[in-house]
C-alpha cells in the first residue's frame, strides 16, 4: 500500500528504494529515506549542467532532471550520496559503471553522456532523460508479465549483452 506522502522509503533487507510501506520484493517494512537533497533547482553541476528538479532517490544517491548549459539538452544526472573520498571502492565501481554504460548503444539501454564530480567531490553520471515507467513500476502496477512480454524484454536485454 502506498504511503500518504511522496517521500522515498527503503527496504532494510534488500535496500530497495520505494514509496511503499512494504518492500515489493520481499514484503519487509520499509523505513523513510531522510537524506538531504544532494542538489536543488538552479544548482550548477561541474559548470556544465543546471538542475531542474528531483526525479528519484535510492540507496546510492539521487537522480535529477537537468539541462546541459551549452546545448540546452534535457538530461538526467545521477549523483552519489557519498563523495569519492569517503569510499574509494564504491567510487571505483561507480566510475566503472559510467564507463561500461557509455559503451552501450542500443534502443533498449539509456545513453550515457558524461560523468565527473561535483564541487564537493560527489560523483555523477549524466545520461539521456527518459520518461515512462521502469520495469519495477510496471510489475507493481500490472502484476506478473505474460510469457510473451517476459520473452520480449529478455530478448532486448540479451541483444544488448551480445554486443
Amino acid at each position: 500500500m502506498p504511503t500518504s506522502s511522496l517521500q522515498m522509503r527503503q527496504c532494510p533487507t534488500c535496500r530497495r528504494a520505494t514509496r511503499e510501506d512494504s518492500c515489493p520484493d520481499d514484503g519487509s517494512d520499509t523505513v523513510p529515506l531522510l537524506a538531504a537533497p544532494l542538489a536543488q533547482q538552479g544548482d550548477e553541476i561541474d559548470g556544465r549542467y543546471r538542475i531542474v528538479g528531483p526525479v528519484g532517490e535510492g540507496g546510492f544517491g539521487q537522480v535529477f532532471e537537468a539541462v546541459h548549459l551549452a546545448t540546452k539538452q534535457r538530461i538526467a544526472i545521477k549523483i552519489r550520496r557519498e563523495n569519492k573520498a569517503s569510499s574509494a571502492g564504491a567510487a571505483a565501481r561507480f566510475e566503472a559503471e559510467a564507463r561500461t554504460c557509455a559503451l552501450l548503444s542500443s534502443p533498449h539501454t539509456v545513453r550515457i553522456a558524461d560523468h565527473g564530480a561535483t564541487a564537493d567531490g560527489r560523483l555523477y553520471i549524466a545520461m539521456e532523460f527518459l520518461q515512462g515507467e521502469s520495469l519495477g513500476q510496471r510489475l507493481r502496477r500490472c502484476g506478473a508479465l505474460s510469457p510473451h512480454e517476459a520473452v520480449a524484454i529478455a530478448t532486448q536485454v540479451l541483444e544488448q549483452l551480445r554486443r
